[in-house]
């Protein structure tokens, strides 16, 4: 007789998202501020709080790692463009 056992590993969520920074200020930051804040986020070795829909329970709210960071930028001193982000559950 054999006997299989496959562990069921924890589910894992990933989401991608494009940050419109052409329309500033956002809650008054600048389009300098948020990809300044957008770059502290990838370059971090810990874990950031990322909230996939905003709910009164929390429930959506996870711990994830910056895994991918493109996008386009204008040139010359006009910080605005459109950045698409993609993190991961670790």
């Amino acid at each position: 007789m054999t006997f299989i056992y496959r562990k069921k590993l924890p589910t894992k969520f990933g989401h991608t998202f494009t940050v419109d920074m052409s329309r500033v200020p956002y809650k008054d930051s600048t389009a300098k501020q948020m990809r300044s804040s957008l770059l502290t986020s990838t370059e971090s070795s810990s874990l950031v709080e990322f909230t996939f829909r905003d709910d009164d329970g929390n429930s959506r709210n996870y711990y994830v790692d910056v895994v991918q960071v493109t996008g386009l930028e204008f040139t010359g001193h006009d910080e605005r463009g459109e950045t698409r982000v993609t993190v991961v559950e670790p």
